[in-house]
């Protein structure tokens, strides 16, 4: 098993020893992870070992991995208040709603038992619905709103509290599976050509879900706060000190060493060099995965053959 230490090493010996990638201290022989050299062979290696952890073969294949699958619940969100004004379009929400332009565009906004979904949002917190209301909204009527989504949002961002805290870039490779955790039921999948995210103002349970880039979506608005469990293949913490290894099988960390080396010589615009080690980079993915695929132990790899709805 490699240790950052080795395979910062590895990389600067595989790129001819660049003087301005010397990672090591006085003695030549131990790395000094504060180096520029070793900071920057470092950055290589992390982003090597993202890719491994998204790698898609030519046959469209992707393999995960079981030490990247996480698990996090979620709760859903039911918002109330008292209407301020109301027009024959529009709604205008009192002091609860966020004063926040576009906040609540995609949600359903409940008045007097109409439904509607909110088109448009204020910063003075009116609402436009996308169509007329039979009774417009009077003063003191109660609103209430939700939402059949759930955003995968940053820590800190200011509407975490209602959507999943996940950042999309950093966290998320891919979710697994969905399970209402009040009745125990898994939701299904949808396809990637069914649209959830047309004017839908149903509302009810759940039953199936799609997930996108930046979130999910549900087959109807969920009208009551129900918690959820969510899994997802999620990635791992950079590495950052000398002991830590990729938390990958073996066999994938020349991967990511390859892919280090295959960046340092297209940086150096050794290109003959890069041909080659991609070359090499594809064949050890090949191999590493026939020898899981000739294997009858799989406790530390998924595998499944990648389709739409994993793309």
């Amino acid at each position: 098993m490699s240790v950052v230490s080795e395979m910062i090493s590895d990389v600067y010996e595989q790129l001819g020893k660049p003087s301005d990638l010397d990672p090591y201290e006085a003695d030549g022989a131990t790395v000094d992870i504060a180096s520029s050299g070793a900071v920057t062979i470092l950055r290589w290696l992390n982003r090597g070992y993202r890719r491994i952890l998204t790698w898609r073969f030519p046959n469209g294949r992707i393999i995960k991995f079981k030490t990247t699958e996480k698990k996090l619940y979620f709760q859903t969100v039911v918002l109330t208040g008292t209407v301020a004004a109301g027009a024959a379009q529009t709604v205008t929400l009192d002091a609860g709603a966020a004063a926040v332009a576009d906040r609540y565009v995609g949600w359903v906004v409940e008045v007097n038992g109409e439904k509607r979904k909110i088109m448009a949002y204020t910063a003075a917190r009116v609402a436009t619905v996308n169509k007329a209301w039979s009774t417009a909204p009077a003063a003191a009527d109660t609103w209430t709103m939700y939402k059949n989504f759930e955003k995968f949002v940053a820590t800190g961002s200011a509407d975490a509290d209602e959507h999943i805290v996940l950042n999309p870039v950093n966290d998320v490779m891919s979710v697994l599976r969905i399970t209402d955790m009040d009745n125990g039921s898994l939701l299904q999948r949808a396809d990637r050509i069914t649209n959830l995210e047309t004017s839908l103002i149903t509302s009810g349970v759940p039953s199936v879900f799609q997930d996108r880039e930046d979130g999910i979506f549900f087959d109807t608005a969920v009208d009551e706060e129900r918690y959820y469990e969510l899994r997802y293949h999620g990635f791992p913490a950079e590495m950052t000190t000398l002991t830590e290894s990729p938390k990958v099988p073996p066999q994938f960390h020349e991967a990511i060493l390859l892919w280090a080396v295959w960046w340092g010589l297209r940086r150096y615009q050794e290109f003959t060099g890069a041909y080659s080690t991609k070359r090499d980079l594809e064949d050890v993915m090949a191999t590493a995965l026939q020898q899981f695929d000739l294997s009858n132990d799989r406790e530390e790899v998924n595998l499944y053959i990648g389709g739409s709805n994993y793309a």
